[in-house]
């Protein structure tokens, strides 16, 4: 899954005849406020009315959002959402199963409905930020927490940070008696998880060690220095985090660590911790660690954040993408530190490497100009594909575990 730049909320709202009326037109407006004042488009925050549980799980399924709100009644068994001649009652379970067949990637959910405290360990099953109610929740006071949390997140994507700014501006309206939200996050188990944690304006990163724990305890360097190191390269590389990525090569201090995520905001899996080999040639390393900057550039390209990279509004994303690949090509699979590098340690998988990017990029231009901007996408993700098969190659070439540089046999 790809993230957008800005990530995209959906809120559902239901207020059936047979019980007291929400003033959801009063939150509706709210939120237009908080679009108008960032000067979002409509999208970023879409609002569904008299939703049934029918209508969440289709527009679950049509685009992908990090954030879902439930601004309905509710009690300590579940939500109630429109019926077909009342209100239905949605228990806990049900939702979260729901949540889950058709938001594997949601990273939020906020229940601004009475009672729905108890449903926070149920629902950590769906996403690793739960924000619930405590008790029974005021009207305006739930118009105004939903007002102050869309505000700050909108501003700085950093869910607890914007937990904070809005039960802040609950107390300031003098309204924190009237409802009582609680934030949860899902933290991984076990002793191998550490946490990099950033300043208030962002979410902290978990990272699962369990994988990597036989290289790591080869490690010339002791565990804890190891952590230190790890926790402040993930602060310094936090920007990558925000696109799905599938073994990715990060430095860590003189070593290199393998991850992958699907949501960084839940755990990000660390693989295999590498080392340089020790007879490796200094250009050798330049050559290598030159193009998987590049490469990490490039996949974090902002075409490759939006929803749908191919519309006609997006064609400027592409055109700047397109540019970047070509000065990697010219100036860095044709550089004075790559191209030996390259010629000397993965020959074959660099000359299909220089020949593909050339001709995608060629075929991205052509696309470019007669506005065919699906084929044109194809055209640069082709070409970063294959640049990802260098770094690979390059990865194999120049590395090693721990464990094979102390003797171990690869294993098959």
């Amino acid at each position: 899954m790809v993230f957008s730049a800005i990530p995209r909320s959906l809120v559902v709202y239901s207020s059936p005849d047979t019980l007291d009326r929400l003033r959801l037109d009063k939150e509706h407006r709210k939120i237009d406020q908080v679009l108008s004042k960032h000067q979002l488009p409509e999208y970023i925050i879409r609002r569904i009315h008299a939703a049934t549980l029918i209508d969440v799980g289709v527009a679950l399924r049509e685009h992908d959002y990090e954030l879902i709100l439930f601004s309905c009644h509710g009690d300590n068994n579940g939500l109630y959402l429109e019926g077909v001649s009342s209100h239905a009652a949605t228990s806990w379970v049900l939702l979260t199963n729901t949540l889950k067949d058709t938001a594997p990637n949601l990273s939020v959910v906020i229940l601004n409905a009475c009672y729905s405290a108890s449903a926070q360990k149920t629902l950590h099953d769906a996403a690793p930020f739960v924000i619930a109610m405590d008790g029974s929740a005021d009207d305006t006071a739930a118009i105004a927490f939903s007002q102050h949390f869309f505000d700050e997140f909108y501003r700085t994507p950093a869910v607890a940070n914007a937990f904070r700014q809005a039960s802040s501006a609950l107390n300031q309206m003098c309204l924190y008696e009237n409802i009582k939200p609680v934030l949860s996050r899902r933290e991984p188990s076990g002793n191998s998880v550490v946490q990099a944690c950033f300043d208030r304006r962002q979410d902290s990163i978990f990272v699962d060690l369990s994988e990597a724990e036989d290289s790591i305890s080869k490690l010339p360097i002791s565990r804890h220095l190891f952590h230190s190191l790890l926790t402040r390269k993930i602060r310094v590389h936090s920007w990558i985090f925000m696109v799905e990525r599938e073994r990715a090569v990060l430095p860590i201090g003189q070593f290199f660590g393998v991850f992958s995520w699907r949501n960084a905001t839940d755990v990000v899996i660390c693989h295999e911790v590498l080392q340089l080999k020790p007879d490796l040639e200094v250009d050798e390393c330049m050559g290598w660690t030159r193009l998987m900057v590049i490469y990490n550039d490039l996949r974090s390209e902002r075409y490759r954040l939006v929803a749908q990279p191919a519309a006609i509004e997006n064609q400027g994303l592409l055109s700047r993408a397109l540019d970047s690949l070509e000065i990697c090509y010219s100036h860095t699979l044709l550089g004075s530190d790559v191209t030996p590098a390259a010629q000397k340690l993965t020959p074959l998988q660099y000359t299909v490497t220089l020949s593909t990017v050339h001709a995608q990029c060629d075929l991205a231009k052509q696309c470019l100009e007669n506005s065919n901007l699906k084929r044109a996408v194809i055209a640069l993700e082709t070409a970063i594909s294959s640049i990802h098969d260098l770094v690979n190659e390059l990865t194999a070439a120049v590395t090693t575990t721990a464990q094979q540089k102390k003797g171990a046999q690869p294993k098959h």
